[in-house]
């Protein structure tokens, strides 16, 4: 009797479907005709992601990851470098005649409406890789309206994107379980691999997370996941990405994660891009291997006390930073540990001596060979003294450069004029020299 009555639904559901059926076809196509005018696709929605910072070095070995403004892990990365693996699994389970459709599958959407119809509940869903993708990148209340505009708005991206921009945008925003959204974070936050080092079982994993991405966590919940995972394995058959006894094989494998712990590498170097010090590209120029031998270096050869200590190394052919060591030990609040002396202000100590003998020199008011005095010499409330407190007397000025000796380099600008070397320094680019002469004094050639 049940049964009758059912029958008895549908075909009164045909029938007048069948007589309202050309009038309403009319109307609709004018209708999805305005609203495709009148409301274009919002590309711009699309043309980046709310995605964390990763600062690499030149090699792209990761330095650092921030997260996105929202408080998530995104790392978007090509479909080129997604893998083998992940694309299809994601594509099997999520939506498997993907590149045959445009936006909204009709032959899933007229099954989940016969379904509804005839059981009086939802038994199967009609949404595509396309429709989830408009969610994402707008999210709306799920409901039945939201639905029509995210399959109307569907139709109109596969105008505009190829299907690999679609899926690429997909792999990008889905949701993976935690703050991780993307393929990239999931698959190095589970597995410490990058998408494309993936192995079947491991991309089958991360594949099956987005329908739940709480309920299926691995870390939480390994029991439901491995049952999504052995799920899209299936599926993958089924669409014959992969034979069944490969499936069977990997089935058979045990979940298997390798958390991963985001690195913090070269700290003060990452700290001047983000804070906008140095205004370099998320892959910088520096090289991890240097920077691992210089902060080695001053670790062995820096006390306690010699927080003060660091280090630049730059290639003289570009002036790219190559390594960057601000202080022994960053960790070090005691010692001022995280602030980066090769940046701050500070006292150049000798360092422009060499700059005020090659303007001499250039300007032939100097010789190498010429004789210098190193005497002492008594200033208004002053008394310079040498590095070791003694004079040497008469030296060559060759010899009183090696030496950094003091009173020979006061000689040498007072030869300059102190005017004419602190415009000629700013010249050339030390713009952290922005106070007047008389404001240095001697400072401005002994430090």
């Amino acid at each position: 009797m049940l049964e009758t009555k059912r029958i008895a639904r549908v075909k009164a559901l045909v029938h007048n479907l069948t007589r309202w059926s050309g009038w309403m076809g009319i109307v609709g196509v004018i209708l999805f005709a305005t609203a495709w005018f009148w409301f274009p696709f919002p590309i711009e929605n699309f043309r980046q992601y709310d995605a964390s910072r990763c600062i690499t070095d030149r090699n792209g070995e990761i330095l650092r990851t921030t997260l996105s403004p929202q408080g998530q892990r995104c790392l978007p990365i090509p479909l080129a470098d997604a893998g083998k693996w992940l694309p299809v699994a994601i594509v099997a389970t999520e939506d498997k005649r993907f590149r045959r459709h445009h936006g909204v599958d009709f032959l899933a959407l007229s099954r989940a409406i016969g379904q509804l119809a005839w059981n009086r509940e939802v038994i199967s869903g009609a949404s595509t890789i396309s429709t989830q993708l408009v969610r994402l990148a707008n999210p709306r209340p799920r409901t039945l309206p939201s639905k029509i505009i995210e399959a109307f708005r569907a139709l109109q991206m596969e105008t505009i994107l190829s299907k690999d921009e679609i899926l690429e945008q997909y792999l990008n925003r889905a949701p993976f379980g935690s703050n991780l959204v993307g393929i990239r974070a999931a698959s190095l936050h589970y597995f410490s691999k990058e998408p494309a080092d993936l192995s079947l079982t491991e991309a089958s994993l991360i594949a099956g997370l987005p329908q739940s991405p709480s309920r299926l966590r691995p870390d939480r919940h390994p029991q439901p996941a491995k049952k999504r995972r052995d799920h899209v394995l299936e599926r993958m058959v089924e669409c014959r990405f992969i034979e069944k006894d490969r499936s069977k094989a990997s089935i058979q494998m045990p979940i298997l994660l390798e958390p991963w712990t985001p690195p913090f590498l070269a700290p003060h170097f990452v700290d001047s891009i983000l804070q906008g010090k140095l205004n370099l590209p998320s892959q910088t120029t520096l090289d991890l291997h240097f920077q691992k031998l210089t902060e080695d270096l001053i670790t062995r050869h820096s006390s306690d006390k010699a927080y003060g200590t660091g280090v630049v190394i730059l290639d003289a052919a570009n002036g790219d930073i190559l390594a960057m060591v601000g202080s022994p030990d960053y960790r070090n609040k005691r010692g001022a540990g995280q602030v980066n002396v090769t940046l701050a202000q500070r006292s150049p100590g000798s360092t422009l001596k060499p700059f005020a003998y090659a303007l001499a020199m250039d300007r032939g008011l100097l010789t190498p060979e010429e004789i210098l005095k190193d005497n002492p010499l008594n200033l208004p409330g002053y008394q310079p003294k040498n590095f070791d407190g003694n004079f040497r007397g008469a030296v060559s000025a060759r010899q009183a450069l090696i030496q950094s000796l003091n009173l020979p380099a006061i000689e040498i600008l007072r030869r300059i004029g102190q005017k004419s070397f602190l415009e000629t320094m700013q010249g050339l680019g030390l713009t952290t020299l922005n106070e007047t002469r008389d404001h240095y004094g001697l400072n401005l050639i002994l430090g």
